[in-house]
């Protein structure tokens, strides 16, 4: 069996435009944010078969929309994820299987024990230009000192990974795709393959939902430009004193000298506060035996107050089953 391949990293890094990069390649197919080790964790008890069956009306298994597979009675949760995994890549004639959950940094360990053999591809970008694009989801705290202790967490989990990993800064991609395309591709142990230069003729985008935030990873390869943020000065100085950049490999971000960060924490502590109170008041049971899809996506998408949800993609996402 060829290695599976799992990209995770943090939310806005660049995780779905190298999925899309990856999906172009001839071998290559990996799913789109199954979230699928998130919930096993959450279900110790179920066999794979029941597993699959509650992951399916969870938010992540909705949006997935897997297709129907057949499970051995009493099969452990590590073959029903094979086996999701492995029958979305055949739906496209792939034999090289995988899965793109940024927040599968927080799992490495069972990744590991599922599937000792895993390639783990951590994306990576400039925690302010992150915790800048994580400001405009409908599914993000909407505090950017919340959103940079998220970025935090998964830089932390992908420096403790018990899994070879292999680190790709999305500003070097983008700079220039192609070397670092092949020095990837090396790493999974697959050919070179040109398409990969081309992703928005080769890829697989009618696989997934149109989710708003995705969308951009559709675009041709641009080279990149450093371009404003949407956080202030003090908004700036005030994630790069969460997570410096520094420790990522990054020079400080460019802000004026002597910004005061009070008043600033003091409203995103704010912000975070309420947000941990919305995601308390509306969060949907995780009864394995209760869990409504509608329930949790409109959950999800309810977050952040500053960032309205995509406008009839619940029921859109419904019908697809």
């Amino acid at each position: 069996m060829s290695s599976p391949i799992f990209i995770v990293g943090s939310g806005r890094s660049g995780t779905s435009l190298l999925r899309a990069l990856l999906n172009a390649h001839r071998d290559i197919h990996l799913g789109q944010e199954s979230g699928l080790f998130r919930w096993a964790g959450r279900w110790p008890d179920l066999d794979g078969a029941g597993f699959l069956e509650a992951w399916s009306r969870s938010p992540s298994g909705a949006l997935f929309n897997p297709e129907p597979v057949q499970l051995a009675p009493g099969a452990p949760k590590r073959e029903a994820i094979a086996a999701v995994l492995q029958a979305r890549a055949a739906r496209f004639g792939k034999t090289r299987w995988g899965d793109k959950t940024p927040l599968h940094a927080l799992h490495l360990a069972e990744i590991q024990a599922a599937f000792p053999q895993a390639r783990v591809v951590a994306v990576v970008r400039h925690p302010v230009a992150t915790v800048s694009s994580l400001g405009r989801v409908c599914w993000s705290s909407g505090s950017a000192l919340a959103d940079s202790w998220m970025v935090r967490q998964a830089w932390e989990a992908l420096q403790a990974s018990p899994l070879p990993l292999y680190t790709l800064r999305l500003e070097r991609l983008l700079a220039d795709p192609e070397p670092a395309l092949r020095a990837l591709l090396s790493f999974l142990e697959a050919p070179w393959d040109p398409r990969v230069l081309e992703h928005h003729l080769h890829a697989d985008f009618d696989a997934d939902p149109r989710l708003p935030w995705l969308v951009g990873a559709e675009k041709p390869l641009r080279p990149y430009v450093p371009g404003p943020v949407a956080l202030t000065p003090a908004q700036v100085a005030l994630v790069e004193a969460v997570i410096p950049p520094q420790t990522m490999g990054y020079a400080p971000w460019q802000h004026p000298a002597g910004v005061s960060r009070v008043g600033t924490v003091l409203q995103e502590l704010g912000r975070a506060v309420g947000f941990g109170l919305r995601a308390a008041a509306g969060r949907p049971s995780l009864d394995p035996a209760r869990l409504d899809a509608a329930e949790g996506l409109r959950w999800l998408w309810s977050l952040n107050p500053r960032s309205p949800p995509p406008q009839g993609l619940v029921d859109q996402t419904l019908l697809r089953h």
